[in-house]
């Protein structure tokens, strides 16, 4: 992706996910992450959040079995 790609494509980004803040919580937090295998050159993170509380969330999720429930 060209500079100028990622760009326009943050700057796109970004206005999505305001649209999508308004309608969760004025507390929520988002992040979108792109990222290219082998290319982390390339990796794209958009977030009003702190990083380390979205590694954090991450985290908690994948001990999260995917029906929701509770690990086993």
């Amino acid at each position: 992706m060209t500079a100028v790609k990622v760009y326009l494509f943050s700057r796109e980004a970004e206005n999505a996910l305001v649209d999508l803040a308004e309608m969760l919580a004025p507390d929520a937090k988002m992040t979108l992450v792109v990222y290219f295998d082998g290319k982390p050159e390339q990796d794209i993170i958009i977030t009003n959040g702190n990083l380390g509380e979205v590694v954090a969330a991450v985290e908690r999720r994948r001990t999260v079995p995917a029906d929701g429930g509770s690990p086993s």
